[in-house]
């Protein structure tokens, strides 16, 4: 990122110059990413981003939800103070987490209204619903729920990992053929692609057997996952 060119011009430069908005965006995260490396503040907050992410959402869902029972009869001062609170957390979540952790916002923010509407549940109908047929299920679904979910977030979907020493032989092989096949070779990973496997771009990995990417749990899910991933 930092080499010149004889003319002075650095790889950003280059960039502004073609107009490659996705380069340009691309560089200048990886400055940023750097100069938090140099920032002991900014190391601490990049080593908690996810802890950081689901705070700000708790936060954020908790405001929305305060707005909205505002005694005020007046929509325009609530949807003022709505998109005041979400251009906030806009702003907030650009500055404050990379690229790399960006993906688990969705789910961040599936946990935090799973969270409140348990705390609406347990603290404001629960305490006026005696019947046990009630609470019952819905005890069952939000476990269960719960249970799923951390399944189908913490199974290995089925990355396929290679060592330095496997890219370098694969590189070195492909040379010696002169050939360069796409359907069972990953540019991005160099790596060799089992068959039905696919290199998905928001894991920046190829997966054996790969269904879907799910926003929910931010990860790929495969044939395996299916059943955990429907409930």
């Amino acid at each position: 990122m930092d080499i010149k060119t004889v003319k002075g011009e650095t790889a950003l430069d280059l960039a502004i110059q073609t107009q490659n908005c996705f380069v340009i965006y691309m560089l200048m995260e990886e400055g940023r990413m750097r100069s938090k490396r140099n920032n002991r503040l900014l190391r601490i907050m990049e080593k908690y981003e996810l802890f950081l992410l689901l705070a700000s959402c708790l936060t954020v869902l908790w405001a929305i939800g305060y707005v909205m029972n505002l005694s005020s009869d007046s929509w325009l001062l609530k949807g003022c103070l709505l998109l005041f609170l979400l251009v906030g957390m806009a702003l907030s979540v650009r500055q404050s987490v990379g690229v790399k952790n960006l993906r688990y916002l969705p789910t961040a923010l599936m946990l935090s209204s799973v969270f409140w509407m348990s705390v609406t549940w347990f603290f404001w109908f629960m305490p006026d619903v005696t019947n046990a047929i009630v609470e019952i299920p819905v005890m069952f679904s939000l476990v269960g729920r719960l249970y799923f979910f951390y399944k189908a977030w913490r199974t290995d979907p089925g990355y396929i990992m290679s060592s330095e020493k496997d890219k370098k032989e694969n590189i070195a092989a492909l040379a010696e053929a002169g050939c360069l096949d796409f359907r069972t070779f990953c540019t991005s990973c160099l790596v060799r692609k089992p068959l039905r496997s696919v290199h998905r771009v928001p894991c920046d990995s190829c997966v054996a057997r790969c269904d879907q990417h799910s926003l929910w749990i931010a990860q790929c899910i495969v044939t395996q996952l299916l059943q955990a991933s429907f409930w």
